[in-house]
């Protein structure tokens, strides 16, 4: 009698395990089924631990193959999906004629590599002709050091800072322009995916220096022989962010804006007049402040 029973829950395990069908999709998943229809798009089945639940659509482009409950097996696709240029979401779905227990939706994302794109641009010689404006008239040159990093220095003569003059209202009439200079340095960290190089979105940090000189020679229609000397210092730490976008194969554009503080030093004559003389002295001030930046750079790489 045991031996009976024994054969029979054998049977009947026997019976369970080749009723089921196995779909193996060609992104590796196995789902445990009942097929229930085979169309010219989509493979429509249950689950088999749910068999009274809903109908569950899957297009049949993502099946590799069916093992038939009956031991045979249908493939449908051969060739695994190796890689997609686009970002491709396959999902199931229930089927719309079937309206029972239809509450579930389930969403399957499938990862896709893209290739990524490298200009070859190594070296890039900037300008930025909105300097000239603040009297600075720096020439960049950038060069890459890695795949997402580039490293750029700028530097160059600075003249009448015509910028300061307007928004502060300072007057620079009596004052003859003694030419300074101008340095930057800075670290581009880029951030893009999908393009090695000099290219894209950037983070970098900056240091900055101008030096601005000048002379007083004439003070309220007097002349002053020899002139005063007089200097002002702007010594700038910035957190930049810019990107980098080309024109052609050569020539880019590059946007970018910054904030940081600035160390402001200013040695300026202080001129005091009487009807028969001018006395003069030189103060110095030194303090600091917030800065702002933004601009354009336009470059030539190779």
């Amino acid at each position: 009698m045991k031996i009976f029973m024994l054969l029979i829950c054998f049977l009947a395990l026997t019976f369970y395990a080749k009723s089921q069908d196995t779909i193996v999709q060609l992104n590796g998943q196995i789902i445990v089924a009942k097929v229930l229809e085979i169309t010219p798009e989509y493979v429509k089945y249950k689950n088999y631990n749910n068999i009274d639940g809903p109908l569950i659509t899957i297009q049949k482009s993502s099946v590799n193959v069916i093992l038939n409950s009956n031991g045979t097996k249908t493939i449908l696709n051969e060739k695994p999906i190796i890689e997609k240029t686009d970002t491709e979401v396959q999902y199931n779905k229930i089927d719309k004629n079937n309206k029972v227990n239809a509450t579930t939706v389930t969403y399957s994302k499938v990862e896709y590599n893209r290739t990524m794109e490298d200009n070859k641009i190594f070296n890039l010689i900037k300008a930025n002709p909105l300097l000239i404006l603040a009297g600075d008239i720096p020439i960049y040159y950038e060069r890459r050091i890695g795949d997402r990093l580039g490293i750029e220095v700028g530097i160059g003569p600075t003249l009448t800072d015509y910028f300061t003059s307007l928004v502060f209202d300072e007057n620079i009439d009596g004052f003859k322009t003694v030419v300074g200079y101008s340095f930057s340095s800075g670290l581009h960290l880029f951030t893009s995916k999908h393009y090695k190089g000099l290219e894209d979105l950037y983070f970098s940090p900056e240091f900055r220096i101008r030096k601005y000189y000048s002379e007083l020679i004439n003070y309220g229609g007097i002349e002053i022989s020899p002139g005063i000397d007089q200097s002002r210092t702007l010594i700038d730490f910035q957190i930049k962010i810019g990107l980098i976008s080309y024109w052609s194969d050569n020539v880019s554009a590059e946007y970018y804006c910054g904030i940081g503080i600035r160390n402001r030093i200013i040695n300026k004559a202080d001129v005091q007049s009487t009807s028969n003389y001018l006395t003069i002295t030189m103060k110095k001030s030194q303090d600091l402040i917030p800065c702002i930046s933004a601009g354009v750079k336009i470059g030539f790489g190779w």
